[in-house]
C-alpha cells in the first residue's frame, strides 16, 4: 500500500512539471509568429505559459494560427521552428477529447541546436 501512494505522488508531481524550452525567454506575439518562423522557439516559453496542455485543437489554432503542417497525425498541429531545417513544435491532441495533452519540439532540441 505505501508503494502505492509513494508511485501516485511521484506521478502527480510529474504531470504537474511545467514546460521548459531553454533559451527561450521572448514574450508570444502573434504578429511576429506569422512573420518570423525564425523567432518562434525564442517565444515557447511564453506560448506554454498559456497552459496549453488541455486546450482544445481549435483553440491551439486560434492562439497560433493554421499550422505549417501536422506531425505523424492530422490531428497534431505542427508549426516550424527554422527556415532551413525539419523543426517542429507539436501539439499532441487526444483523440478522444480533442485536447492538448502534450507541446514539444521534434526532433528534439533540433531549435536550440539551430540557433
Amino acid at each position: 500500500m505505501r508503494f502505492f501512494i509513494i508511485l501516485t505522488a511521484l506521478t502527480l508531481l510529474g504531470c504537474s512539471e511545467e514546460l521548459r524550452f531553454e533559451n527561450s525567454n521572448a514574450t508570444f506575439e502573434r504578429s511576429i509568429w506569422d512573420s518570423s518562423i525564425s523567432e518562434r522557439y525564442q517565444m515557447l516559453q511564453s506560448v506554454s505559459n498559456y497552459n496549453v496542455v488541455g486546450l482544445k485543437r481549435i483553440e491551439i489554432i486560434s492562439l497560433l494560427g493554421e499550422p505549417d503542417g501536422y506531425y505523424l497525425y492530422d490531428e497534431f498541429p505542427a508549426y516550424r521552428l527554422n527556415e532551413t531545417k525539419d523543426c517542429v513544435v507539436v501539439f499532441t491532441i487526444e483523440h478522444e477529447t480533442g485536447k492538448v495533452t502534450n507541446m514539444s519540439v521534434e526532433p528534439k532540441n533540433c531549435a536550440y541546436q539551430a540557433n
